[in-house]
């Protein structure tokens, strides 16, 4: 039977780059993240849990999906919506959340309990989809996006789940936009033109992947939010 990610995240839809592990590397490093017991929430493909550990970093993982195959990784299935997490109280040095606060009605939920499975001291990192940037489209072109968060909203979020919020940030996915933050008014720039791209408009693809990559990623920044439990 065909799920979730079979569709989401074909292969046909997406290009080899290198871009996650240096993703990663950039986490670390934002947030001086130290080895320690990494827990990842909606852990999907599965791949940010190997690049976290070829970090020296001890990985689980939580998803709402069963891997189809048998997995090298500790994977936990929950119902994030009602479920606690089926770990421990106080077990996790660092919570990483990406992509998933936005499919749930009750995300809530998941934060505080993601409070709960952390140690004293320790970081949560939360991503989801800008709704000030994709509100227009982008956002809806998963069907299972329920819940749009703003700067403020995804915030707040983190207040109700008793975090110290450390920074709520626009976050784009170009890792030369790290390392040179202004190169983000490029990005705005290319923005303000209404021009076509997959898989959003559902066109034939006009151009290569790298450019076309330019154009949706401009035009969809993410929301990156850092917290602490408080000790």
């Amino acid at each position: 039977m065909v799920n979730y990610l079979d569709v989401y995240y074909n292969k046909k839809f997406k290009f080899k780059t290198n871009y996650d592990v240096h993703f990663v590397d950039h986490l670390i490093k934002r947030f001086n993240l130290k080895p320690g017991k990494f827990l990842d929430i909606g852990c999907g493909t599965q791949n940010t849990l190997k690049l976290f550990k070829e970090k020296g970093f001890d990985v689980y993982g939580a998803d709402i999906i069963n891997p189809k195959e048998k997995s090298e990784f500790d994977i936990r299935c929950n119902n994030f919506e009602t479920e606690k997490l089926k770990f421990d109280t106080n077990e996790f040095d660092v919570v990483f959340c990406k992509s998933v606060v936005e499919h749930l009605r009750n995300p809530e939920n998941i934060i505080k309990d993601a409070q709960r499975v952390l140690k004293p001291g320790g970081t949560i990192i939360v991503l989801t989809p800008s709704w000030l940037h994709t509100y227009w489209g982008p956002f809806y072109i998963d069907h299972t996006h329920v819940t749009p968060f703003t700067l403020s909203s995804l915030n707040n979020l983190l207040l109700l789940g008793d975090f110290d919020v450390c920074s709520t940030k626009e976050f784009y996915q170009f890792p030369i936009v790290w390392k040179f933050p202004f190169l983000k008014y490029i990005l705005k720039f290319i923005a303000l033109f209404p021009i076509p791209y997959f898989p959003v408009h559902y066109v034939k693809k006009k151009y290569n992947n790298t450019l076309n990559v330019l154009i949706r990623f401009s035009n969809e920044p993410m929301i990156l939010a850092h917290a602490k439990k408080k000790n």
